[in-house]
């Protein structure tokens, strides 16, 4: 890759029809601090990202399109989306009943 390795800097704009939202990669939060370096959008009920716009440091413009909703995506500079680093969000959810709450993990037969 040209850009620096944790892609500090790049900027990532998703499509979604008329509505445009765009996110830095930014390190650091605060003092001996660090941030999550991943990029989180909310699709809310669409089930896909219809436009990904990738603004490399080096210049590099990548685009993606049709990305499937709750997943992770690695993607590598010049290269496009890195498969075998794709996966889905964790299967743990949260259930609020009233003011009580319960953590539900999923449970796995041996």
């Amino acid at each position: 890759v040209k850009s620096n390795r944790a892609a500090l800097g790049a900027v990532v704009t998703l499509e979604q029809g008329n509505d445009k939202r765009e996110q830095e990669v930014r390190s650091g939060g605060g003092y001996i601090s660090q941030s999550d370096l991943r990029l989180h959008f909310g699709l809310a009920k669409s089930t896909r990202a219809e436009k990904v716009v990738i603004r490399w440091p080096s210049g590099l413009v990548e685009m993606l399109s049709d990305l499937r909703a709750n997943q992770y995506y690695v993607v590598r500079e010049g290269g496009g989306i890195d498969q075998s680093k794709t996966h889905g969000v964790s299967a743990v959810r949260i259930h609020v009943p009233g003011a009580n709450a319960k953590i539900a993990l999923p449970t796995h037969a041996n």
